[in-house]
């Protein structure tokens, strides 16, 4: 595993350090539900709550406390039920970073679109870490696990593109097992 790059942008960090204060309380009460200003998307605001995982269903969906189903903006990961090349370690990667049990801070859209065509709650996933709050998916595509989803545009897709670009270059996951390098 590569060392994340970098963690998420300034807005979101803020806006996320703001709702969680000095430590991250992953049980907050049932209204717990902020909107804060942010750059996640063009003229939206981020709507952030702290929920607990309650599973990896693939490589950029999981289910969260109450069974709420979340696909992470920014990327796309190979399909398991397809039996994709790379679904497996990608599920399993995701799997490594926020494994059941870990709390983590959504910060979804705020309007449309919050859902997608399969009714999943479209979210960035941040998760502490020792050098701060982490976006998931920018993780994801570093590992060369998942690819740039550029579906919903949010602040995050310049970076997510850079970091895939450098992951490719290094034949990083799906890059040096399933998809020609060059």
């Amino acid at each position: 595993m590569i060392p994340l790059i970098r963690t998420v942008g300034a807005s979101v960090a803020l806006a996320a350090l703001a709702i969680t204060s000095s430590s991250f309380d992953p049980s907050p009460p049932a209204d717990d539900l902020t909107v804060v200003p942010s750059g996640i998307a063009p003229q939206v605001e981020a709507v952030s709550r702290r929920v607990v995982v309650e599973r990896v269903i693939d490589g950029d969906t999981i289910a969260v406390t109450g069974d709420e189903r979340v696909r992470l903006l920014t990327i796309n990961a190979p399909e398991l039920r397809g039996k994709e090349c790379g679904s497996q370690e990608a599920s399993d990667a995701l799997r490594s970073v926020i494994p059941p049990g870990t709390p983590v801070l959504l910060a979804g859209l705020k309007g449309e679109p919050a859902r997608d065509r399969y009714g999943r709650t479209l979210s960035s996933v941040l998760v502490q870490r020792p050098a701060g709050l982490t976006n998931v998916a920018l993780l994801m595509v570093a590992e060369g696990r998942a690819r740039v989803y550029d579906a919903y545009p949010t602040s995050e897709t310049d970076d997510a593109m850079t970091l895939q670009t450098a992951a490719r270059a290094a034949g990083r996951g799906l890059w040096g097992t399933c998809v020609p390098s060059s």
